[in-house]
């Protein structure tokens, strides 16, 4: 177990030596965004998600901001053709390299992504539209990646319209081996900072718990939080966790994916 902690921290050391971030940024601009994600069964697979959930609570219509996209604007194209007025997508990688259809690949002709419009880099945490700016906010197993989830939710909450609609798909495995999802939850902060401070797209390891009581800190009235995924967790697996998780209970230590929609409340007048 020693062996294995000072071969990781070395490995995360490496990856913070200037050189060699910029070598694994090369590979990864060469490699590109995963093609699977730019399949358009994917593409209207997340759209369906999204916008079935937000159905149920709003119409599909007015500004729509992506969180997260990666390498197309597909998601954001058929918002649009649902009733949105106009889509945003913003990210921190510049994944998206053209505006990436044809009207074979998704039931919408080219020119709905005059409407569509992408910003990168742009961190979620620190984003400047003005306040109110959005009717309709969703990422799709981005919020997991968020260096500052607290910050993100935060800036979500005041970039969203009054009664509108904020919908999140939220992956909360351990993403350096999906076999072993939990197994980032046996580290300390320090420990895992040591560990992964430097790898690219790190967990951010907060639990379902944690994203239900930040929405509703932050002022939005969470309408769904619901776990799609789970492993059953014994007392044993618990009392091997780092004592920030120990005091958790085994079943939101065991959600591997929640969907979560929440919304901001109109204001008494």
């Amino acid at each position: 177990m020693q062996a294995v902690f000072v071969l990781d921290v070395a490995k995360n050391a490496f990856r913070a030596f200037p050189p060699t971030r910029r070598m694994y940024e090369r590979r990864r601009r060469r490699r590109g965004y995963d093609p699977s994600k730019n399949d358009p069964g994917y593409v209207i697979g997340v759209f369906k998600w999204h916008s079935e959930a937000i159905a149920r609570y709003r119409s599909i219509s007015g500004r729509v901001l992506e969180i997260g996209p990666g390498g197309n604007l597909g998601v954001c194209g058929l918002f649009v053709v649902a009733g949105a007025d106009e889509a945003v997508a913003i990210d921190i990688e510049p994944w998206v390299e053209s505006d990436l259809t044809t009207s074979e690949e998704l039931p919408f002709d080219r020119d709905v992504l005059k409407q569509v419009s992408y910003e990168s880099p742009c961190e979620v945490e620190t984003a400047s539209f003005p306040d109110g700016s959005f009717d309709i906010i969703f990422s799709h197993a981005s919020f997991e990646h968020f260096e500052d989830p607290d910050a993100a939710i935060r800036n979500i909450a005041r970039m969203l319209a009054p009664a509108g609609i904020t919908s999140h798909m939220i992956d909360l495995r351990d993403h350096r081996n999906f076999d072993r999802p939990l197994e980032f939850l046996r580290y300390g902060d320090f420990g895992w900072s040591l560990r992964a401070s430097h790898l690219p797209g790190r967990p951010n390891r907060w639990r379902s718990s944690d994203y239900t009581e930040a929405f509703k800190r932050h002022g939005l009235d969470v309408l769904e939080a619901t776990v799609t995924a789970q492993i059953p967790v014994t007392a044993e697996m618990q009392a091997s966790f780092a004592p920030t998780f120990r005091s958790k209970s085994v079943e939101d230590l065991g959600a591997l994916t929640v969907v979560l929609v929440a919304q901001k409340p109109v204001p008494d007048r």
